[in-house]
């Protein structure tokens, strides 16, 4: 990286159309406890895949009637992962409450791919079924490994509620 010297001028203009309340003490103390109450947020879905060679001619209608062994099938496993931020909403003596998007822990129970034709239309015959085996949710600058659960999730409104109980003086200080 470059280094040196640089003279910056800040001027205030205000113009009244996304001018906030001026700077004061109190208003700097403030917005950096609101900051704090800002958390990352990991989550990662593991699945098992098992995959299908299109001569087998596995269908959908075969796996919900159940008439597939998997255990025959070749097996391998991945993981989905996604991060974002989730506030703090509340802290009742170590009882947590984040309001996170539900798209950063909304990961499908099911993922299904299909055999194409040379146009990329997907035919009947299904290549691979994975299937969510766990998920783990976790904000690292939380106590006790930060873990936390879903407690409700909206789709539609792309929100969801998580949270856990944290024993610790650490997070006890923090008040959103």
């Amino acid at each position: 990286s470059c280094s040196g010297n640089k003279n910056i001028t800040i001027k205030n203009n205000f113009d009244g159309k996304y001018d906030g309340v001026e700077q004061s003490e109190g208003s700097l103390q403030s917005f950096d406890e609101m900051w704090k109450s800002v958390k990352l947020i990991n989550s990662i879905a593991y699945y098992n895949s098992y995959s299908f060679s299109y001569e087998e001619n596995i269908t959908d209608e075969k796996i919900s009637q159940n008439r597939i062994d998997f255990q025959q099938f070749s097996k391998s496993f991945f993981t989905d992962n996604s991060a974002g931020t989730a506030t703090i909403i509340t802290n009742n003596n170590g009882n947590l409450l984040l309001l996170t998007c539900a798209h950063v822990i909304n990961f499908p129970d099911t993922v299904v791919t299909y055999f194409a034709n040379k146009m990329g239309e997907p035919l009947g015959s299904i290549e691979s079924f994975s299937i969510k085996i766990d998920q783990d949710n976790y904000i690292s600058d939380l106590p006790d490994n930060g873990y936390v659960n879903i407690i409700a999730i909206d789709e539609v409104l792309d929100a969801a509620v998580i949270g856990g109980k944290f024993i610790s003086n650490e997070i006890l200080k923090h008040k959103p």
